[in-house]
């Protein structure tokens, strides 16, 4: 939001874009992260743990998102032509 926000300022500044309409985007509510923390697996017992609490067909996705780190949208974007179980 910074990166836009300064966009906007020089876009005004170099009379690119109005003033008010500056001030009528910014006015738009932006969206506010919700309180908590971001939850991570803590060692290998809890991982352990989770796989076992999985249904057969999940275990798979779950154990590649551990190994690698991949989001959910990632990992349903995976296709058989990206996996090499070779390397």
């Amino acid at each position: 939001m910074a990166t836009l926000n300064h966009a906007l300022t020089k876009a005004v500044e170099w009379k690119l874009l109005r003033k008010a309409l500056r001030e009528e985007l910014t006015a738009i509510r932006k969206y506010q992260e919700p309180d908590g923390r971001l939850r991570y697996l803590s060692g290998e017992a809890e991982a352990e743990r989770l796989l076992q609490a999985c249904e057969d067909w999940l275990r798979p996705i779950v154990l590649t998102a551990i190994h690698t780190g991949m989001r959910k949208g990632e990992l349903l974007g995976l296709t058989w032509d990206c996996v090499d179980m070779t390397h």
